[in-house]
């Protein structure tokens, strides 16, 4: 999922990704199709899978598998919004899979799947505005799927009941408080009712909303963990049958382990180190070996994937780095070649690629293969405020280079601060431009 914020040397970065972004005229179609989020399906029903992407702005891409593992180059068509998150689910039974995918602007749209593949209406269901996570699920036990969207700027829950014909009935919400960031559902509490998990950056929590029945939810509980959580899986890790949860912690180089009791409640947290900034993460078997294993990447920092293989108890091992191509705004696993090992796949948003590492078998993975959706682009990010070194880093996030550095006194923004940029956060230009920057030389004597 797409982070919105970064917490760097103390200081808030808003990148604006899939946000309110201005396209330079240069290219209006520059850097529209950069997957943000995944989903691996078999689209077409062929029997192989498909990468689905939902881009960073008003488009979708599809890339065709060819059955050993490899695909061509995305197809794109056209969707609204600024998209951060995706789920699947056949919400009309047709055997087809569906979409819900998270619009940014404040609605989560609904794709009907058809049969050969791509997709044959679209329906919005209502949610705030700054919906940074969707999940569909089967929140009221009636056998349809259902769909929820996650709002950061409301911290409410937006459900939308599922009838099973593709159609859904109206909105309820519910509070979850803060801002949350990715949400997750599982049954925490062993009651047969999904649960809904979301983690919050600022402060540092996960809040839980418990289902209460016929899809509604009980008032929100905080756990005080990580810091900076952002990305969050679930699975049973010790085997105790019990749902446990594992939190990206992109405030630090660790990854959050929650063992869970069943009754809603987790044992004291502990922590394995994966790398700088973790951020999207996975739990699944990726050895082979009957254990859940957990696989993390990071929009900010390395372009590799730690792979953490389970032992069995709760506890994992080091982290092995796998080289994945690029920063990754989401990871997602599947055996895309029918080998019997899980393969990974990282949606690339800064230069525009999917990434693709197939499994070798026992946690070991062949060199990433990269497949373009669209040209890449510089994204220009906030960086006022912060430290030159910090913006620095910001902006090769963004595919972006520092250019001309000057300096200014200023009664307002400390000394070594940045007083000022060329261009405007979101701004769009080609894949490593220069921006402009002011530093501030303190207040003048």
């Amino acid at each position: 999922m797409t982070r919105l914020v970064l917490a760097l040397a103390g200081a808030a970065l808003l990148i604006t990704l899939p946000a309110s972004a201005r396209i330079a005229k240069r290219s209006v179609f520059l850097g529209l199709a950069r997957p943000t989020a995944l989903a691996l399906v078999d689209a077409n029903g062929d029997g192989k899978t498909e990468i689905v992407s939902a881009n960073a702005r008003l488009s979708m891409s599809v890339f065709q598998p060819a059955g050993d593992g490899s695909f061509a180059k995305g197809s794109t068509s056209p969707l609204a919004g600024n998209h951060p998150d995706m789920a699947t689910a056949d919400f009309n039974k047709d055997g087809v899979p569906d979409y819900a995918v998270a619009k940014y602007e404040g609605a989560v749209q609904v794709l009907l799947g058809r049969a050969g593949g791509g997709f044959s209406s679209i329906s919005q269901k209502s949610s705030d505005k700054q919906t940074t996570s969707v999940l569909a699920a089967d929140f009221d036990g009636d056998g349809n799927a259902d769909v929820a969207g996650l709002s950061s700027s409301t911290g409410r829950l937006a459900v939308s009941l599922g009838n099973g014909d593709g159609s859904f009935r109206p909105v309820s919400r519910y509070r979850l408080g803060g801002s949350p960031w990715e949400a997750s559902a599982a049954d925490l509490n062993g009651d047969g009712r999904l649960d809904v998990l979301a983690t919050e950056g600022l402060p540092d929590d996960l809040r839980v909303v418990f289902g209460a029945g016929g899809g509604a939810f009980s008032p929100p509980r905080v756990f005080q963990v990580g810091d900076l959580p952002t990305g969050i899986a679930t699975g049973d890790f010790n085997g105790d049958g019990k749902t446990d949860v594992a939190l990206a912690d992109f405030g630090t180089k660790s990854i959050t382990i929650l063992l869970g009791d069943g009754l809603g409640n987790f044992r004291a947290p502990s922590e394995v180190r994966a790398f700088d900034s973790p951020d999207s993460i996975l739990a699944t078997d990726l050895t082979g070996d009957g254990k859940l294993d957990l696989a993390a990447a990071t929009f900010l920092g390395p372009t590799k994937v730690a792979v953490l293989e389970g032992n069995g108890d709760g506890t994992f091992g080091p982290a092995a780095l796998h080289p994945l191509g690029g920063n990754a705004f989401d990871l997602e696993a599947a055996d895309l070649n029918h080998d019997g090992n899980p393969d990974l796949v990282g949606a690339l948003a800064y230069t525009g690629d999917v990434s693709v590492l197939l499994g070798r078998g026992g946690g070991s993975f062949a060199a990433p293969v990269r497949y373009p959706a669209g040209p890449p682009a510089c994204v220009v990010p906030d960086i006022r405020g912060v430290k030159l070194a910090v913006a620095k880093r910001a902006l090769r996030a963004g595919g972006c280079r520092v250019g001309r550095v000057r300096s200014a006194y200023s009664t307002r923004v400390p000394r070594g601060r940045v007083l000022a940029q060329a261009r405007p956060r979101g701004t769009e230009l080609p894949y490593t431009s220069h921006v402009g920057v002011t530093v501030s030389k303190g207040r003048k004597h």
